[in-house]
């Protein structure tokens, strides 16, 4: 998050709880960003024994009991820097994937799909690491405008706003997950 948490730890404790028009809160959208992380990465690509985190917190949609299944504490009012040291933690593991992939391994089936409510399909680990990269990106461009000074509106894709492509560098014999990373559908958005 960089500048985007040194901005937002200058605003009130209260303002990173505060949700606006029907929209997460900072923290909230942080916690989001967290689930993707254990869903995508945590539980369909790396089959971690426990991947969720407790202050994970899911898309609207899914059941108060599929969330208890998951462990999930949704009631829980952690702070930013909480919620900030889990998701580092998260990105590093991402990095350690990303670093180590080869096209065979994108290309793998995971044996798990990303939580319960998901549906019974396959799921590569290409898919699974670029709807993570997309949480990023999308939620970031939430949090450029929340902690924001002006508080300005962000345009939607196709409305004068940037494209989010970006390709990775690859050395020799490493794949290049970043050149497919902007060419998600909705099929890859979670729910």
């Amino acid at each position: 998050m960089g500048g985007d948490a040194r901005r937002a730890r200058l605003l009130p404790e209260a303002k990173l709880h505060e949700q606006v028009n029907g929209e997460w809160s900072l923290v909230e959208t942080q916690r989001h960003v967290l689930f993707a992380g254990d869903a995508w990465l945590g539980n369909a690509v790396l089959e971690e024994e426990a991947p969720y985190h407790p202050l994970g917190f899911p898309a609207g949609g899914m059941p108060p009991d599929a969330t208890a299944k998951l462990g999930l504490t949704l009631e829980a009012t952690p702070t930013l820097d909480e919620v900030l040291a889990l998701r580092l933690a998260r990105m590093a593991t991402m990095r350690r994937v990303i670093d180590g992939l080869t096209e065979a391994e994108l290309d793998r089936v995971c044996g798990r799909k990303p939580a319960d409510p998901y549906p019974d399909q396959e799921y590569a680990v290409r898919r699974c690491l670029k709807v993570v990269l997309k949480e990023e990106a999308e939620h970031h461009r939430y949090a450029v405008r929340a902690t924001s000074p002006r508080s300005r509106p962000v345009p939607e894709p196709g409305e004068g706003a940037p494209r989010l492509r970006r390709r990775a560098r690859a050395s020799p014999g490493r794949s290049q997950l970043g050149s497919t990373a902007g060419s998600l559908t909705s099929a890859d958005t979670p729910a």
